[in-house]
């Protein structure tokens, strides 16, 4: 764990709020929800999980994370437009927005910020 505090809480922060897109999918539609929206919805909880693990390790760990994280975000997004009946395209096509920009912040700041000195 070589990244300030300050910046885990902030993959975190993203972590929540990808995950939280499956939740919610889940929970509006689990009676109606289209065969491939729930495995995109599983498949975007397993990689949360690696992203929130990940995040204990190395920098290189975090930075796999990321991108894994984001880019199951942006293919979750485009099933769910695919589909036609999960939000508004809108609303997705923000959120995707959203996701992306936090998700590049954090990339640059894991790549470009110096590690923490560890304590002896």
């Amino acid at each position: 764990m070589d990244q300030p505090l300050w910046q885990i809480l902030f993959n975190i922060g993203l972590i929540g709020f990808v995950a939280r897109r499956a939740a919610f999918g889940l929970a509006l539609h689990a009676d109606r929800t289209h065969p491939a929206l729930w495995g995109v919805y599983v498949a975007l909880c397993l990689v949360c999980a690696f992203a929130g693990v990940a995040i204990l390790f190395s920098r290189r760990w975090v930075i796999a994370g990321l991108v894994a994280l984001v880019g199951a975000y942006t293919v979750t997004t485009f099933v769910e437009l695919g589909i036609g009946d999960v939000a508004p395209p809108a609303a997705l096509l923000a959120e995707l927005a959203v996701a992306l920009a936090g998700g590049a912040a954090l990339l640059v700041l894991a790549i470009k910020t110096p590690p923490e000195p560890s304590p002896r």
